[in-house]
């Protein structure tokens, strides 16, 4: 939405965007329901076709970006497009993450299928962890039956609240060069597909619970209270924002982790939506 009241041509109103499947602008939509504006543009960005001369009052059109029409060029985050020739006017910030040898590519070269959010397309997810994770769970009930039949007492104390809700976290050895960073930092892959790692990390909570014979209700709120508590004390304590917060993704890969046997079952969560330009990472962690 935008305040056009500055504006003479949008007739100091409230007005209404409209989108194409590339996220480009391709109307402005006065409030009582007129067209104030349409666009066309090339592959590439460049625009073609505007209603009208005052068209391009509205700077944000090409990717919903911003266009400066005293230069010609479009203003993502970190750099400036051209849209004419296609490319940026400087070299990817992120150019040792992304391994291509053309840094001045928008979207690889396939504004068809990419957009990039800030200017920084090509950065890649983190590794596969996919054998990972399942070797890793193993690994734990293997080590806790054997810890049970030693000593009940201390499998009792593994289970208990105050020890599962602070001890519990899978330690994904570090990225290789050139995976998880950039806007896919902290990220890793499962089945070829990108996720926030901190999510996946609760595919390890999930199996515990299910060892401990803690219920999927129950084992859901102790994770919903966790974060309550967490949040509460770090946001009073640090005036900073909790970013951990109870996801989707933390209810489905804990859900994962107590229903899995050996492999990983298909399907996995969706992708969050900020990870879908996420290249795949071309390395791989064994466990």
């Amino acid at each position: 939405m935008w305040n056009s009241s500055t504006f003479q041509p949008f007739n100091f109103s409230t007005s209404y965007y409209t989108h194409d499947g590339n996220k480009n602008v391709s109307e402005v939509v006065t409030a009582d329901g007129g067209v104030g504006a349409h666009y066309e543009y090339t592959p590439f960005g460049a625009l073609i076709v505007e209603s009208s001369a005052s068209s391009t009052v509205n700077p944000w059109r090409f990717s919903s970006e911003y266009s400066d029409d005293m230069l010609g060029l479009v203003y993502y985050n970190y750099r400036h497009y051209e849209p004419i020739m296609g490319c940026w006017l400087c070299r990817d910030t992120l150019e040792a993450a992304t391994g291509n040898i053309n840094l001045y590519q928008i979207a690889l070269s396939n504004l068809i299928d990419n957009f990039d959010l800030l200017g920084q397309t090509g950065c890649k997810c983190g590794p596969e962890v996919g054998d990972f994770l399942e070797k890793t769970l193993k690994r734990v009930e293997d080590k806790y039956n054997e810890l049970r039949k030693k000593s009940l007492l201390k499998a009792w104390w593994i289970c208990t609240g105050i020890h599962l809700s602070g001890t519990w976290d899978i330690e994904f050895p570090p990225a290789p060069h050139g995976c998880a960073q950039g806007e896919c930092a902290d990220t890793v892959s499962v089945h070829g597909q990108c996720y926030d790692k901190w999510e996946v990390n609760y595919i390890l909570f999930g199996k515990i619970s299910k060892l401990c014979d803690i219920c999927r209700i129950q084992m859901e709120a102790m994770i919903a209270a966790h974060k309550i508590v967490m949040k509460t004390i770090i946001q009073t304590v640090t005036s900073e924002k909790y970013e951990w917060e109870y996801t989707h993704g933390v209810r489905e890969w804990a859900r994962i982790g107590r229903g899995m046997n050996e492999k990983l079952p298909q399907p996995i969560p969706d992708v969050d939506e900020k990870y879908r330009s996420c290249k795949p990472c071309d390395k791989k962690l064994g466990g």
